[in-house]
């Protein structure tokens, strides 16, 4: 589907169903579907057949606006981590459900409807604002859209339209609810609070051994050594082809020569000015300074102020009155001018000091010039290479026997983990870094990989060469590890005591809060006015979410942003009134009012797919993609 332009499309009579069936089948899912199904289709609803190549095909659009979104490419088994591919496939059983319930009752739309919805859209607008046909055909094109495809999808989408309008449309918020969620959103709270820091993992002392040992053997399994693998690496990125230009002396000289205003420092003067209406008053003051009177003397006569008086330190270039610039550029440092007529008055000047013009010497920016020149060619050279690496790929040739006929150097990166590290915990740095690691990680021993895409920097080409699979470690080589845990573990229960300790005084008046910060050597702190939505930016939302559900008055603890915990007192409840502002109540009728539609909706779909008779085969769905599929 053209997901690109239906996001405009606001003002149809579909509007907001796309948003209605993710929203819906983000809760409702597949999870309750018949397993089975079809051997050559991934899902069946009564006599749509959702294939593979239709599944693949949305699952790849999904995948493609999600890294779009992100900002950087998204890899498939990074998408179905998340779950990507289950939504994608409930959003085609939700709408291949909605189609055939639509062909049960005989819907239609009329090509007069169809045809007004289309030329209306602003995306196949021209420059003056009409439907532009040239404009709507290169469009599809762009999509994979033949006219024909177009139409009927849209047909099929206002068919599916009308079903849901007719179980959720028109819904209303009851005023209880809407007045229950306004105030609910915006109420606000102040609190009083203490952090309390864990005591330092190194001062606990460490456990006898069998202590030790006893624990790492009921953490056994945190404890793996992680599956880790070896990569050859040949990367057509800036920094790797910008490495391998050579740049000679007589290039890099002449650039020196052609750019040598970059390396240049302008000569700078602090200058002041004394400004006369006439030429004649600034010659007789001019005389009077040559027969001892000074300079600031002459400028106070003329009620010039101190901060006015003075200019600077500024290049010629800075200044605007070009006769005064140059006067003031010709003069020697601590003389006074003869009068110098400017555009705008007539002054007299004094340079009190000259910051000498500077030129870095080309000894100085060699490796500068360099390694701006080697960049600027590895950018020109990129697309060609690209090209190269891929036919000689093609051709079958290895990416060392590439790297060697193209002048390119490979890196072999030994034992890295999927984060990119090595076995001392330090990066590898993996050209392309994670982009390049889920793909690596996603592939096997002797697999020829396609080039993955940095943004904005180039191309990365992986073999896979070793790959140790993850396995448990023994205690002598965790036991690190293991005692850090274990501090850790002991800091974090020491630290849990004091505050149950701290609570109970609290609570039972013994000790009040700014006598517990005393005591333990802290300031009270104070998270004022805030809402459910902005927070506190120290105890973070999960502090603010437990400022908002203890009483008012109440003792509490909540965890903080910097690893440290917090004991906290409600200290106000500001419960806000109605406002008597409508459209700030209507936006919340509305967003309440959508919430209860699509909630409506998707148990609709859901009891129309459960008697439709949907059925997803799980098998063929994680062939399709190349991975395993929960059942």
């Amino acid at each position: 589907m053209l997901n690109s332009m239906r996001k405009h499309a606001s003002g149809f009579v579909m509007k907001g169903f796309l948003l209605l069936i993710v929203l819906s089948f983000a809760v409702w899912g597949i999870g309750d579907l018949v397993r089975g199904g079809s051997a050559n289709a991934i899902a069946t609803v009564g006599n749509t057949r959702i294939t593979p190549e239709q599944f693949r095909d949305q699952f790849n659009r999904a995948v493609q606006r999600a890294g779009s979104q992100i900002g950087r490419p998204l890899s498939p088994a990074d998408a179905r981590a998340i779950g990507l591919d289950q939504r994608v496939l409930s959003q085609m059983i939700g709408e291949a459900t909605l189609d055939e319930r639509a062909r049960d009752l005989g819907l239609a739309v009329p090509d007069e409807v169809v045809a007004n919805v289309i030329t209306a859209d602003e995306n196949f607008r021209g420059p003056n604002g009409a439907f532009d046909i040239s404009r709507f055909n290169q469009i599809l094109r762009s999509n994979g859209f033949t006219e024909a495809m177009y139409v009927a999808e849209q047909r099929r989408l206002m068919a599916r339209r009308q079903i849901i309008d007719s179980v959720s449309g028109g819904v209303t918020a009851p005023a209880a609810l809407v007045e229950a969620v306004f105030r609910h959103q915006n109420e606000r709270r102040s609190a009083s609070y203490v952090l309390l820091p864990p005591p330092a993992a190194d001062t606990i002392a460490a456990p006898d051994e069998a202590a030790l040992q006893a624990f790492f053997e009921e953490r056994k399994g945190t404890f793996q050594e992680p599956e880790r693998r070896t990569l050859l690496v040949l990367a057509d990125t800036v920094e790797a082809v910008a490495g391998a230009q050579q740049i000679s002396d007589e290039e890099l000289r002449a650039r020196y020569e052609q750019d040598r205003a970059r390396y240049t420092t302008a000569e700078r003067r602090t200058i002041q000015r004394i400004p006369f209406p006439s030429i004649a008053e600034a010659t007789e003051a001019a005389a009077k300074i040559a027969a001892g009177t000074s300079f600031e003397d002459t400028a106070t006569a003329r009620n010039v102020a101190a901060a006015d008086l003075t200019i600077g330190p500024s290049t010629k270039e800075a200044i605007i009155d070009r006769k005064i610039a140059d006067a003031a550029f010709a003069l020697p440092q601590g003389e006074v001018s003869a009068p110098v007529q400017g555009d705008f008055s007539t002054v007299l000047l004094r340079v009190t000091a000259i910051e000498p013009e500077q030129v870095r010497s080309f000894e100085e920016v060699r490796e500068e010039l360099r390694a701006a020149m080697a960049t600027e060619k590895a950018t020109s050279r990129m697309g060609e290479i690209h090209d190269q690496v891929e036919d000689a790929r093609a051709s079958g040739s290895t990416l060392a026997e590439i790297a060697q006929k193209l002048n390119l150097t490979t890196s072999t990166f030994e034992g890295v983990d999927r984060q990119g590290r090595k076995a001392s915990g330090e990066s590898a740095g993996v050209p392309g870094g994670e982009p390049v690691l889920a793909a690596a990680f996603a592939s096997d021993l002797g697999v020829e990989n396609d080039a993955v895409q940095i943004e904005g920097s180039g191309y990365v080409w992986f073999d896979v060469t070793n790959v140790a699979q993850a396995r448990p470690r023994t205690f002598e080589e965790a036991r690190a590890d293991v005692l850090a845990r274990w501090q850790e573990e002991e800091a974090r229960k020491a630290l849990d005591a004091k505050i149950d300790a701290a609570l109970n005084e609290l609570r039972a008046g013994t000790v009040r809060l700014p006598e517990l910060a005393a005591r333990e050597g802290v300031e009270v702190l104070s998270a004022q006015n805030i809402d459910r939505r902005g927070g506190d930016p120290v105890l973070g939302q999960a502090g603010t979410a437990q400022i908002f559900s203890t009483p008012q008055g109440t003792f509490a603890t909540a965890p903080a942003q910097t690893g440290a915990r917090a004991i906290f007192q409600v200290t106000t409840v500001q419960v806000p009134p109605m406002p008597a502002d409508q459209p700030v109540l209507a936006q919340a009728r509305t967003q309440i009012a959508d919430s209860i539609e699509n909630d409506l909706a998707g148990q609709y779909v859901q009891r129309l797919q459960t008697d439709t008779g949907a059925t997803v085969n799980t098998q063929l769905l994680a062939t399709t993609l190349g991975g395993q599929t929960e059942n």
